[in-house]
């Protein structure tokens, strides 16, 4: 039988107010990762973009328990190189679409307002299902 657990067992999910490590740690972070970004030549920047878009997808999905694995997502990605089976290519479409929203929101593409703002989230979301929906997908019958 399964438990369920609270979500009390998580917090605090913020910093205590007026604790400024942990806020100082993150400003160097940027800071350092903004000049190392600004020192690699644009085909390096958007390589490593590619890479890490790819990444994000797969743990994101993984923790969703959608196990696409980095090889069929990249050639889904490269080549459109589906797979004929109707459960992973769902899952490769699926990663596709996921990709390309965040493809979006790093290259700034069509945006009106600030990618963290309540504005923008909803729509981010919408887009991810449009596209799920361009390739017909219906993951939860897989489920």
């Amino acid at each position: 039988m399964a438990t369920t657990e609270g979500i009390g067992l998580m917090e605090p999910m913020l910093p205590p107010d007026g604790e400024r490590e942990l806020e100082d740690l993150a400003v160097d972070l940027a800071t350092k990762a903004s000049g190392l970004a600004s020192q690699l030549p644009p085909a390096v920047r958007l390589g490593v973009g590619d890479l890490v878009r790819s990444m994000n997808c797969y743990y994101s999905n993984l923790i969703e328990g959608h196990d696409t694995h980095p090889r069929d997502i990249d050639r889904a990605l490269a080549h459109a190189d589906y797979s004929a089976d109707p459960q992973k290519r769902a899952l490769q479409h699926e990663a596709v679409a996921h990709i390309e929203v965040q493809r979006l929101i790093d290259h700034r593409e069509d945006l009106r307002v600030e990618t963290t703002s309540t504005e923008y989230i909803p729509g981010s979301v919408k887009k991810h299902l449009q596209n799920q929906r361009k390739v017909k997908i219906n993951i939860l019958k897989f489920q």
